[in-house]
């Protein structure tokens, strides 16, 4: 008997009427194992009445009265749908992943040795990454202004070996250089002898010179780590290098190696993205520069400022009108904050009004770790593309801690790492260009962008920093970080929803042609050079030379920037014609698809993507 028939049965013997609605109040676990197999809550309904008529008849085959069967069940299908998806995403990270959940993972597992000081962490797989990371796909973005942000300088010249050697002298904290680090424990990863390490960069004419020493470096990680281990919150950038992943800190480098070209490169990214519109800016600024007194009268001042607003500048507005319904007055003394109320109070009135977009298909949810089993392998939150009515992948992740725990870097430091694998996992499980990772610890959070590279590796980029307002007093101070949060938004939207990452059918053709049309006549689609972010503004500048905006147009009804929006779209063109090969687009190495928004404030955009050829069997 399975468990389904097992529990009704159970529930049949209980005296008094019987409804099916009672027994899945009752039976709630049991219930959501059963349903989860269905593609739909209709067919899962149904299925549930059947059997639960069977069962009452089986019980009761003299009774002519049927039970009452109604209900709906569309919410808690929808729910283990979360988890269901939930539990295959995380489900794919390395066996590497369990071991950066801390003693808990490490107990479950049994695989801490004895007599020892020190948490020692599973051992890394042979070959931690399986297959070889293929070469970047397309990225996809607009071309706007944009200015470079300072690069990151390499640190003092000392071997990997002196660092690994010398860091218990000094703080090792890689997040936040103020924090010195207090530790009661550390988390040590070692291999066994028989383990072996396969690196994916690729190593050819063209590879920049700081993958070639970034080559050098993992294979000197690898030494340490079967010689003596390395831990967790003192060498995780060895750590992370033998999973093929470059981690770019601000103020934190490599030993020898200068990734400032790439820092820049991939930082443009997130620089060039729009900021709030001036005049909106000022508004807020002036709204928010004096004492606040009356909570109501400012979001009165906040909903008028909103008539006005574009869409984007909106959810800027938004995150104030929550942090007013949210914030205490003054920050509460000897009192910590814990986790729950961090995320309640502080982080998810900033991040959701900017991350979560429902009426895209694009979700920002927190995984109940009450709900989902083996929270170890939880991230805290995620942010996750709908397709129709189901989840479909993850673009992002985020892990809270409260501020007490910042002086813990194992902790701190297990959460970037949890991070770093959930982002390289994301990316290469659905062919995605970019995948949003936040870490919040107490009133800081920090933004990473994890990007594919051509050249084998996985790169994460800390993008910005915030400091999150604690209570209303900060808020005048946190307005001048708006614009910081807009282009968060923007660059989530433009470089976490590629096309690629939403053509999962992709995977499925051995060889054919992709046609791009893009539905709209202010915008356009081109391929060009994808390595250079310099190209990108100077074809922007090209264009706007090409194409003046003070020439005397006639159709000028939308603005001074919509007719020539309509002729830079005439004249690049709104469609592609792009090979597959092997289940990708078969684009060259430096190729990549520019989504060109010519409008100042052009707002969403279609793509339509049509797939023809031939299907791998």
């Amino acid at each position: 008997m399975s468990d389904i028939s097992k529990s009704m049965a159970d529930y049949l013997e209980t005296p008094g009427r019987v409804t099916l609605k009672a027994y899945v109040d009752a039976n709630q676990s049991c219930v959501n194992a059963y349903i989860r197999q269905f593609d739909n809550a209709t067919d899962a309904t149904k299925n549930l009445q059947k059997k639960f008529q069977a069962a009452f008849r089986s019980k009761h085959p003299n009774r002519k009265r049927s039970p009452d069967i109604k209900l709906d069940l569309e919410e808690a299908w929808i729910e283990t749908k979360v988890q269901r998806t939930a539990n295959i995403q995380t489900g794919r990270v390395s066996a590497a992943l369990l071991k950066a959940g801390g003693k808990k993972a490490v107990n479950l597992l049994k695989k801490a040795p004895p007599n020892s000081d020190e948490t020692t962490a599973v051992p890394i797989k042979a070959n931690p990454v399986c297959d070889p990371i293929q070469p970047a796909g397309p990225s996809y973005t607009d071309i706007s202004n944009a200015s470079l942000s300072p690069p990151t300088e390499p640190a003092a010249n000392t071997s990997t070996a002196e660092t690994n050697d010398t860091a218990d002298n000094h703080n090792t904290n890689i997040i936040n250089d103020n924090v010195e680090e207090e530790n009661t424990e550390k988390l040590l990863f070692v291999l066994t002898e028989d383990e072996e390490f396969k690196s994916t960069i690729l190593i050819n004419e063209d590879t920049p010179e700081c993958f070639k020493r970034f080559r050098e470096f993992q294979e000197e990680s690898f030494k340490i780590v079967k010689e003596k281990g390395l831990f967790v919150n003192r060498d995780l950038f060895q750590i992370l290098s033998l999973y093929n992943i470059v981690l770019l800190k601000k103020n934190h480098a490599y030993p020898q190696i200068d990734f400032s070209m790439i820092n820049d490169e991939l930082s443009e990214k997130f620089e060039s993205s729009p900021k709030i519109e001036k005049s909106i800016f000022m508004e807020i600024i002036q709204i928010f520069r004096d004492d606040i007194r009356d909570r109501d009268e400012l979001k009165i001042s906040l909903f008028d400022l909103y008539k006005k607003a574009n869409k984007q500048d909106r959810r800027v507005i938004d995150v104030m009108i929550n942090l007013l319904n949210k914030l205490p007055n003054e920050e509460i003394k000897d009192h910590d904050i814990e986790e729950q109320e961090l995320i309640v109070n502080y982080t998810d009135p900033i991040i959701s009004p900017i991350l979560h977009d429902p009426g895209h298909d694009k979700l920002f949810i927190w995984l109940n770790r009450t709900v989902l089993q083996n929270y170890d392998k939880r991230p805290d939150a995620g942010c996750v593309a709908l397709k129709g009515k189901r989840l479909d992948h993850y673009v992002g992740f985020t892990e809270v801690k409260p501020d007490y725990k910042k002086k813990d870097t194992v902790k701190t430091h297990e959460d970037l790492l949890r991070l770093s694998l959930f982002g390289m996992n994301a990316l290469e499980e659905h062919n995605s260009e970019c995948i949003l990772l936040l870490q919040v610890i107490g009133s800081s959070m920090y933004v990473h962008g994890c990007f594919n590279r051509v050249e084998g590796a996985v790169v994460i980029v800390e993008l910005e920093e915030f400091k999150l307002p604690m209570s209303l007093k900060d808020l005048p101070g946190f307005v001048m970080s708006l614009d910081k949060l807009k282009k968060v938004g923007h660059f989530y939207r433009l470089q976490c929803f590629e096309i690629v990452g939403q053509l999962p059918e992709l995977k499925t053709f051995k060889i054919g042609m992709a046609n791009v049309f893009l539905q709209h006549t202010s915008a356009s689609l081109m391929i060009n050079e994808n390595f250079d972010s310099d190209v990108q503004k100077d074809m922007e500048m090209g264009l706007n030379k090409i194409v003046p905006e003070d020439f005397p147009y006639i159709h000028t009804a939308e603005g001074s920037d919509d007719m020539p929006g309509h002729l830079k779209s005439g004249i690049v063109g709104v469609s592609l014609n792009i090979p597959i090969t092997d289940g990708k687009l078969n684009l060259g190495t430096w190729q990549g698809i520019y989504l060109c928004e010519h409008r100042n404030s052009g707002g969403s955009r279609r793509v339509i993507v049509t797939l023809q050829g031939q299907q791998k069997k």
